[in-house]
């Protein structure tokens, strides 16, 4: 019986060129071109490695192919999708309106107020919560405070979680009784936030508070302006 023929073996130079080379182009190709001229070139250095290896030695090992899959992967999302906030687009928020924020001096934690909620939502929610968020985006863009107004509502979250904050209700009314366009849970709680017009936003403040402190509960408060751009890290 014939022995099989012993695999080649490449160059340990060539070797090593073949598996770093790639990387180190991508590295320059970003220092000099950016991060989707290097991904490009990283994604064609890859196949031609494993095109060389394979035609030098009659075979591939099987870790460069996993490497090549992630990075053809990878790198495709990357040049497809892109890495600088992806599919994200600034809402434009109507200058004239201020976010009034009132936190009571109590404890909800995150799990608690994931527990409350329900697995599934009826098809009704679904399309009404649809509606409210086209509505409300919709208003951001054209400046139209009733359209805002009419879409500030949350049938999903809200009308589960709001009887984890003692006086939800109260502070709602206040805030809406003072010139609110609308008023809601902020995240899982327990802060309650509202938009409002600059010129009722000490009132509506003032009418939160006060709700709360009607059901025992002290608050901070604070009234913020509202960026386009998003969170991010500032110089103190």
């Amino acid at each position: 019986m014939a022995e099989p023929a012993e695999k080649k073996k490449l160059d340990p130079i060539l070797k090593l060129v073949l598996d770093i080379g790639p990387l180190v182009l991508f590295f320059v190709a970003n220092a000099r071109f950016g991060i989707y001229a290097a991904t490009g070139a990283f994604m064609v250095a890859v196949l031609i490695a494993l095109a060389v290896s394979y035609a030098l030695t009659r075979h591939v090992a099987l870790m460069p192919v996993v490497t090549a899959v992630i990075v053809l992967v990878f790198g495709g999302l990357t040049l497809t999708v892109g890495i600088d906030h992806p599919r994200v687009k600034q809402i434009p928020v109507p200058p004239s309106l201020r976010c009034v924020l009132a936190h009571p001096h109590m404890y909800l934690g995150t799990r608690e107020a994931r527990a409350i909620l329900k697995a599934d939502i009826t098809r009704s929610d679904f399309v009404w919560a649809s509606a409210n968020l086209a509505g409300f985006i919709s208003g951001c863009y054209s400046n139209d405070l009733d359209m805002l107004r009419d879409s500030f509502n949350d049938v999903i979250i809200e009308p589960q979680r709001q009887s984890l904050i003692p006086g939800f209700k109260d502070v709602q009314r206040g805030a809406m009784s003072a010139g609110a366009l609308g008023c809601s849970i902020s995240g899982a709680g327990p802060t309650v936030f509202a938009w409002v017009e600059i010129q009722y936003a000490e009132a509506a403040r003032g009418a939160m508070v006060a709700a709360f402190a009607a059901h025992g509960l002290q608050s901070d408060y604070w009234i913020s302006g509202m960026e386009n751009y998003g969170a991010r890290v500032v110089k103190a």
